[in-house]
């Protein structure tokens, strides 16, 4: 659903869900990952991760991101990537201009650098994803207790150990950062 006038009402996105709809893999279950909004609200991304459970394709995974750039009124399919890739984490620039997009597998994260039109590996796993306000500080986060951050626009990637994770599962992962990008918070959720 999408609110217009600061969360006074809420609408559904019956386009956004047709959409997705038609580009899911034949009996297939979709699932809503996440979501991102730039700060006018002009540019809005969500990605969604259809798998199949029965039928001749059992057990593949697609990921879709679909992207508006008028405030959400209308919706593209901008990715669209099957197998491992599962994109789980969506964050978006102040802009709109950096998308970066994380996903809960062994796989490389992607970013884009010029509002979705083309998308770029990015050299780290990661399971969560961050990004400051101009796009210029980005940091992803990966289940087994790293962080890589970015201070030149996903050009380059540093990468910390944390901690040593002793979780049986991790049932939760999340990175987020202030504006400029000088504050920066990680935090795993799991079982022992």
């Amino acid at each position: 659903n999408q609110s217009v006038d600061g969360g006074t009402t809420w609408q559904p996105l019956t386009a956004l869900m047709a959409l997705a709809q038609a580009s899911a893999p034949p009996d297939s279950y979709i699932q809503w990952a996440s979501v991102g909004v730039s700060a006018t609200g002009q540019y809005q991304i969500a990605s969604c991760v259809a798998t199949v459970y029965y039928g001749p394709y059992s057990g593949m995974v697609q990921s879709s991101l679909y992207l508006s750039s008028d405030y959400g009124v209308t919706w593209a399919n901008v990715l669209t990537v099957s197998g491992l890739m599962e994109a789980r984490s969506v964050s978006i620039s102040g802009s709109g201009q950096y998308i970066l997009v994380s996903n809960s597998a062994k796989v490389n994260g992607l970013l884009s650098s010029n509002y979705g039109a083309t998308w770029a590996p990015i050299p780290v796993n990661n399971s969560a994803s961050g990004i400051s306000y101009t796009g210029r500080y980005q940091a992803v986060a990966s289940a087994w207790g790293s962080i890589s951050v970015s201070s030149d626009d996903g050009q380059s990637w540093a990468n910390f150990t944390i901690f040593d994770s002793t979780l049986d599962s991790v049932t939760g992962l999340y990175v987020s950062m202030s504006g400029s990008g000088q504050y920066q918070l990680m935090l795993m959720a799991g079982l022992q």
